[in-house]
């Protein structure tokens, strides 16, 4: 494979998206919608989904409602991410770290996160198939 061919095979396989794809936008609108202050609104049963994936939604949340000119910040920390969601922080706060190491949540500064778009892409995927197990 020629130089030119691998720099190719890299930058559009490995390299991290920087947008979600449009197709994804579809998914995500059946699952949640935003405000006009950029606040997260759940369109099912929160039940119905793991700790976890509620917690990414709602990062992926907060970053569509930062594109989108709505909200303030793409990140949330902990004390309002236990907030918004109603789960402990002795529950949110592992959730968090098992999924910033695996790629899918940075930690912007201690007690603040934001989802990567690998998390937000994943995540979707997965409440996706979840919902329509249930």
């Amino acid at each position: 494979m020629a130089r030119e061919e691998l720099v190719k095979k890299i930058r559009e396989e490995l390299v991290e998206p920087e947008e979600i794809p449009p197709e994804l936008i579809d998914k995500v609108k059946t699952m949640i919608r935003l405000t006009k202050d950029g606040r997260v609104l759940f369109l099912f049963d929160r039940r119905k989904i793991s700790s976890a994936d509620l917690i990414l939604l709602y990062l992926a949340g907060r970053k569509l409602a930062n594109i989108a000119g709505l909200g303030a910040s793409a990140s949330a920390r902990l004390d309002e991410i236990s907030k918004e969601l109603g789960l402990p922080k002795g529950t949110a706060a592992p959730r968090l770290e098992e999924r910033r190491s695996e790629g899918e949540v940075v930690k912007v500064e201690r007690g603040v996160y934001e989802i990567t778009w690998t998390g937000m892409i994943n995540v979707i995927n997965r409440v996706e198939s979840q919902l329509a197990a249930k």
